[in-house]
């Protein structure tokens, strides 16, 4: 195995793919469970539709549910490959900035 890296190495590739480990449990998804759960409790929003994300919540049991904060939205940037996540975390920090904004 050593040899054919050095082989590979002094070839100078220039595609190198690499294999990494995927979980459920990012940072993208956390913040969805996490905005799944309050809706479900907020009494505010259509039955049916607190109905419909506690189903989706049946989908995640191994994505932690961490509480939302600034904290968390400073920690993401989006890219190609999850640029689909965009409007679900714009929605999921709604409360967070209305809970920071002042009230005139």
């Amino acid at each position: 195995m050593n040899d054919f890296m050095s082989y590979i190495v002094a070839r100078q590739p220039i595609v190198i793919c690499e294999k990494d480990q995927y979980s459920a449990n990012i940072l993208l998804n956390q913040v969805m469970k996490s905005t799944l759960k309050a809706i479900c409790v907020n009494r505010y929003v259509k039955e049916e539709t607190r109905k419909r994300s506690f189903t989706y919540l049946e989908y995640m049991p191994e994505v932690d549910t961490p509480p939302l904060t600034k904290a968390i939205f400073l920690k993401m940037y989006f890219g190609g490959h999850n640029v689909y996540y965009k409007r679900m975390v714009h929605i999921a920090r709604i409360p967070i900035l209305n809970r920071e904004s002042p009230c005139f």
